[in-house]
């Protein structure tokens, strides 16, 4: 029988009694290895609830022993809202109604580059089959063509999100899947 990380990572999480910030450490250090080297991800963010920006409800990023639970290792705040009152990105929208996402473009172009037609962002989101999602808009990630956000539960509470990033244009598959369910449950136990 194969245990991939998410597997193992997963019964790790099951079977620890209390989790100090050196396990944290341990397991951020394994979690930024695999998401970087062995999936070859352009990026990834871990973000969780709890702050807010211009007293506006928000995500920032995990952080534990100064260590940012990011590729960028920059600590972030996103509203969930705009000032209009709309999502202020794909990541808060999958947080708020609880929904994986993975997008791409309709045409393989990078998701800053996709065009709004008929009041609706051309994006493909495969994991969720959600029709309208917001702008996709980092100008310091303009080779994204692929992004996959899952939000992060302790027992029944969302509580964030984790945010993949890649370079390429990735086609979702029920094996990928399950291993990402897999790594944001153990995650979502262990933080």
């Amino acid at each position: 029988m194969k245990y991939t990380f998410g597997k193992q990572l997963k019964q790790f999480a099951l079977s620890v009694d209390v989790v100090d910030s050196n396990i944290c450490h341990n397991v951020y250090t394994l979690v930024n290895r695999y998401f970087l080297k062995d999936l070859g991800l352009a990026y990834y963010d871990i973000m969780i609830d709890g702050a807010d920006v211009k007293s506006q409800p928000a995500l920032c990023t995990a952080k534990v022993m100064d260590k940012c639970w990011s590729s960028s290792n920059r600590f972030d705040a996103v509203p969930i809202r705009d000032e209009a009152g709309g999502y202020k990105a794909q990541s808060t929208y999958a947080y708020e109604n609880q929904k994986p996402l993975w997008v791409t473009s309709m045409d393989r172009l990078t998701l800053n580059d996709v065009k709004r037609i008929n009041d609706r962002w051309q994006y493909l989101e495969q994991w969720s089959n959600v029709d309208d999602l917001p702008r996709f808009y980092d100008e310091s990630k303009s080779n994204v063509k692929t992004s996959i956000v899952i939000p992060l539960k302790y027992a029944s509470r969302v509580f964030g999100f984790i945010c993949l990033e890649s370079n390429d244009s990735l086609e979702i598959n029920s094996t990928a899947k399950y291993e990402l369910e897999r790594i944001a449950d153990a995650l979502g136990i262990i933080l």
